[in-house]
């Protein structure tokens, strides 16, 4: 019996992600991050297992997904040199010509209820920055977002107009990486 309650206390990290990531057909690519960030957590916890750094593999697509996620672009649970690399990556990517970059005009309409969301301590802290004197990535990492402002969905923040102009090669970056299936 006491291999069973192992079994089941090792199963229930795995459960609680398999779970969210089935939730929608929404866009998914940006969870990975929380979500290993997550199991690595809870793995190391207790006598579960002690290397679980290494049972996970972190495409560039992940990190960047999860930085292109208003909530997760600090990249909690990423190394530095992958979070070095994504911003490397967001800044090679911004359109210097802004008038190339496509504005999508949609009415954006907040969601009617507010969903709880999955990993909200993963979440990143809501902190204010100087924003002087930078370029696009570098606003839109030093973005704080209101008390009440959590997306379920990151679509949902960049079919925002205000956003699009704000950051329109991120936008484009978006547009690119939640159209992954």
């Amino acid at each position: 019996m006491d291999l069973v309650n192992k079994l089941i206390d090792f199963f229930y990290p795995w459960k609680v992600v398999l779970t969210e990531l089935q939730k929608t057909n929404e866009p998914s690519l940006f969870l990975v991050l929380p979500c290993i960030t997550y199991l690595r957590n809870e793995l190391a916890s207790g006598e579960r297992i002690e290397k679980s750094e290494n049972m996970f593999i972190m495409e560039e697509e992940y990190i960047m997904a999860a930085f292109l996620h208003p909530n997760y672009k600090q990249l909690r649970g990423a190394s530095s040199s992958q979070v070095v690399e994504c911003y490397a990556t967001s800044h090679q990517s911004i359109v210097h010509d802004q008038s190339s970059a496509e504005i999508i005009l949609d009415n954006y309409e907040p969601q009617a209820k507010k969903a709880k969301i999955f990993m909200s301590t993963l979440m990143d802290k809501q902190r204010q920055q100087n924003g002087n004197g930078q370029d696009e990535v570098d606003r839109y990492i030093s973005l704080t977002l209101g008390e009440d402002e959590q997306y379920s969905n990151p679509l949902y923040f960049w079919k925002k107009k205000d956003n699009q102009l704000a950051f329109p090669s991120l936008f484009q970056l978006a547009k690119r990486y939640f159209s992954i299936p």
